[in-house]
């Protein structure tokens, strides 16, 4: 019964953190709207906030998963050593993969706003480029928040990786407040 009772108060915590983060993301647009009213600056920030977030939810969305299978299995069969190996390998190219879709990304970020928003203004479409170029770089934290938040699920630590996910948007909120 102590397991259960364990169990039951880790589910809590993690479920109560949960919802914390998604609240915080009711917070977010609306702040958005506050900082930058709700004309072209905020539409200039919105269209540059969804594509690092489109990239890295295609690229990264179900990373976690295969990687705690593989990373278990690894551990498993061949010992903790070659599961830290593989692991250590695979970072590498994530973290590598997401710092080249980064530079790409700001690279083609006048290109890419231009794409998605062809009506904006000229005016906005140099903000939403501006914006874009600072906000990719979360494509890579992203990277390394999943790939931490699998390592730490694989070994059944459940309460840090949401605490990410919390302190995460606490980061965006601050940039937001920052970009203003």
């Amino acid at each position: 019964m102590a397991e259960g009772g364990r169990i039951l108060k880790v589910a809590t915590l993690v479920f109560i953190l949960t919802v914390f983060t998604k609240a915080l993301q009711f917070v977010f647009y609306p702040l958005v709207a506050a900082l930058f009213g709700t004309s072209g600056e905020f539409e200039s920030f919105v269209v540059a906030l969804s594509i690092p977030t489109l990239i890295s939810t295609v690229l990264l969305g179900n990373f976690g998963a295969a990687f705690i299978l593989i990373f278990t299995e690894q551990r498993m069969k061949y010992g903790e050593k070659s599961a830290w190996d593989f692991a250590s390998s695979l970072i590498n190219i994530a973290l590598l993969g997401a710092i080249g879709i980064t530079v790409v990304g700001v690279l083609l970020s006048p290109w890419l706003i231009r794409f998605l928003a062809p009506g904006m203004e000229f005016i906005y479409r140099q903000m939403g480029t501006q914006f874009l170029q600072i906000l990719f770089i979360t494509v890579f934290f992203f990277a390394l928040i999943m790939i931490l938040t699998a390592i730490l699920q694989s070994h059944q630590f459940f309460i840090i990786p949401v605490g990410t996910w919390l302190i995460s948007n606490l980061v965006l909120i601050a940039i937001i407040l920052m970009l203003k």
